[in-house]
């Protein structure tokens, strides 16, 4: 289903891009942040933005590359902005706004990135902002932290977001309209309704087969379910689960906690691995727990 869903709405935004005559034809809105816990174990509290210093320069940049930087490759050309900002604002639990991309002959390196973005090769965006007010809480045992008052710098298109739901918001209604007119199909047909995923996975494992632009969807939907399947996949696994993969295939945090929490499971692995476990040593006061 998702692979039809993408080639739909591939050519879709390629018939757009191909009759496209004007600036006006370049913009895209998208969904900047959200109130879930991102990638780095943190979340930005609901209506925390301070958009005053960003309005007055709305530069959308590739890949947050504001500075040269020669040790990263990063150019002086990589480091024209793209498009700008407009229409920033906070809708509910989300920073939105609308890109309009430059032009080729403004930018050629912006040219690149639109037409990635209209064939659906590139979907998200990342902001970069400075918080003023930072607090933490437990959610579900795991401490994180609740970023407040978030002054707002740039806004870039990015390959991977950190936050899940920083999407184009096009490909949300894409979305919408592909399963509604799937499942106005199957009720002329007589068959089920097409599914997203298998009942029987768990919400981990629905979560990591979901694409962007599925989980942006569900974000909207329901955000707390959303955040539910996003912690489920963000989670440490298990010492069991750990125990259960060859020694060399874990890295070094997990042979540690293995070590630390269940030292007889981590002698039991480095065995089987042919390592001498008396040599192992965790932290920084030198302490053997193996």
């Amino acid at each position: 289903m998702w692979g039809k869903l993408m080639a739909d709405s591939k050519r879709a935004r390629l018939v757009a891009l191909a009759t496209a005559s004007s600036g006006n034809d370049r913009r895209v809105e998208v969904v900047c942040s959200t109130a879930g816990v991102n990638d780095h174990g943190a979340r930005i509290a609901s209506g925390s933005w301070d958009l005053e210093r960003y309005l007055l320069n709305p530069v959308v940049l590739y890949a947050h590359a504001a500075r040269p930087d020669a040790f990263a490759g990063v150019t002086v050309a990589d480091t024209l902005p793209i498009g700008r900002a407009e229409n920033v604002r906070v809708v509910g639990d989300e920073l939105r706004a609308v890109i309009v991309f430059a032009t080729a002959e403004e930018n050629p390196m912006a040219e690149k990135v639109y037409r990635l973005f209209a064939g659906g090769f590139l979907n998200a965006v990342s902001v970069g902002f400075v918080p003023r007010t930072v607090q933490f809480e437990l959610v579900d045992g795991c401490e994180i932290a609740v970023l407040s008052d978030c002054e707002l710098y740039e806004i870039s298109i990015v390959p991977l977001p950190s936050d899940a739901g920083a999407v184009a918001v096009r490909n949300g209604a894409e979305l919408r309209a592909y399963a509604a007119a799937n499942g106005a199909r199957a009720a002329r047909s007589g068959a089920a309704a097409p599914k997203v995923a298998p009942p029987a996975m768990s919400d981990a494992e629905l979560w990591r087969s979901l694409p962007n632009v599925a989980r942006a969807e569900l974000y909207a939907a329901n955000p707390e379910r959303a955040d539910a399947m996003r912690r489920a996949a963000a989670a440490p696994p298990s010492i069991e689960a750990l125990a259960a993969r060859p020694w060399a295939s874990l890295r070094n945090m997990e042979r540690h906690r293995i070590c630390l929490e269940r030292p007889e499971v981590a002698r039991r692995l480095m065995a089987a691995a042919g390592i001498n476990w008396s040599g192992v040593v965790v932290g920084t006061t030198g302490r053997r727990v193996c």
